[in-house]
């Protein structure tokens, strides 16, 4: 049912767009983008103001379940100021996700085409994205953008989410996450957004709602899916950035045993990059110890290389630190060869299955609270 349509015809209603990016020019990508602009609709409920993107011209709607807040008639505002009393299709709480229809339209809808937001050649940590959304306050008329790149691939109670630097504003849950082509990959959730640091924005993998969209798209136009990415990527190979399988070495501990990286698959392992004689190698170890006692040996361990010191000077440091995890000796530089980090110390956070998920380079402050929040997050 159409609440209100505003309707001056011939004269065009112009909506004035405001940018707000993180530099002060838009990005190169920036045309790509623009064509899913009048797919974004701003939600609302009695409780709650938020986004969602049409993704078929048949009316279907993505948006977030919280900004639903149990409603069962939202009313939806096209870019063209028509207002629309939609319908709930679906939700699914566990994923916050749901989908709304809006009435039946012989014209059709302006719909986003989705991509995917699988981690491969086209969609990686550091690729640019851009989130879209309507903000929380009377001012309707204005779209709000922010731009930023992808930090990680996070999976939180088993649900595949995206995490971007780009900022969030309030508002813009629901509304749509796209890739430097324009292709919608995620949906904004504002859940998770407690991490101290510039990559809190946090989006619904979009593989996470085709599942629910290929159900519901019947007749009419179906949901638009962009080409499969190529995934054959470069992380089936060994290098030390991030994506890659990381190399594998063997190298003697200071109790005299070896220790081989690729044994320790099946947990997540930080690598990490010490010497004995810097402070700020002190600091990073001194962070990671506590981590290394609170979290269980089955699901995490810890690898501290160091590159070209005494057997005597590292037993040493080892004793008088108490460090109780693996402690490898890298007399011969071959494995900081092999890794090559821009600076001591350096830290590669692995996945279970042996590939390098992140890098830091500390010191940083509060950075025990701070890695145990990234080592959750994958």
């Amino acid at each position: 049912m159409t609440v209100k349509s505003f309707y001056f015809a011939p004269l065009l209603m112009f909506i004035v767009f405001a940018l707000v990016f993180n530099s002060c020019q838009a990005p190169k990508y920036y045309d790509n983008v623009q064509r899913v602009f009048p797919a974004v609709v701003r939600v609302s409920t009695e409780d709650e103001i938020g986004s969602g993107v049409i993704v078929t011209d048949t009316g279907y709607i993505l948006t977030s379940n919280h900004v639903l807040h149990d409603s069962k008639s939202p009313i939806v505002m096209l870019n063209n100021g028509s207002q629309y009393q939609a319908t709930v299709a679906t939700v699914d709480s566990a994923r916050d996700l749901a989908v709304i229809k809006l009435p039946d339209n012989p014209a059709g809808y302006p719909y986003a085409t989705l991509g995917s937001s699988t981690e491969s050649n086209t969609l990686q940590i550091g690729s640019p994205v851009l989130v879209i959304g309507y903000p929380g306050e009377n001012d309707i008329n204005h779209l709000m953008l922010s731009t930023g790149s992808i930090c990680a691939f996070p999976r939180i109670d088993s649900v595949g989410f995206l995490q971007s630097e780009a900022k969030a504003y309030p508002g813009s849950s629901g509304g749509p996450m796209t890739n430097s082509n324009g292709d919608v990959v995620g949906i904004i959730n504002s859940r998770y957004t407690n991490l101290k640091d510039s990559c809190s924005t946090f989006a619904t993998a979009i593989n996470e709602a085709k599942p629910l969209l290929d159900n519901l798209a019947t007749g009419g136009q179906p949901v638009a899916v962009a080409p499969e990415e190529n995934i054959t990527s470069a992380s089936s190979l060994p290098c030390a950035s991030v994506g890659c399988l990381a190399p594998d070495f063997s190298l003697p501990t200071v109790d005299q045993k070896e220790l081989t990286l690729s044994s320790l698959k099946g947990k997540k392992v930080i690598v990490a990059f010490l010497s004995t004689t810097c402070n700020a190698c002190l600091q990073t170890m001194q962070c990671l110890l506590p981590i290394y006692a609170t979290w269980p040996r089955d699901q995490l361990e810890m690898v501290f290389v160091v590159s070209g010191e005494q057997f005597d000077d590292v037993q040493h440091w080892v004793k008088l630190y108490g460090i109780k995890c693996p402690v490898v000796l890298d007399s011969l530089e071959l494995v900081l060869n092999q890794y090559q980090p821009d600076q001591s110390p350096a830290l590669y956070f692995l996945t279970a299955d042996g590939h390098i998920k992140i890098t830091k380079f500390p010191p940083i402050d509060g950075c025990t609270a701070q890695f145990d929040a990234l080592l959750r997050l994958y």
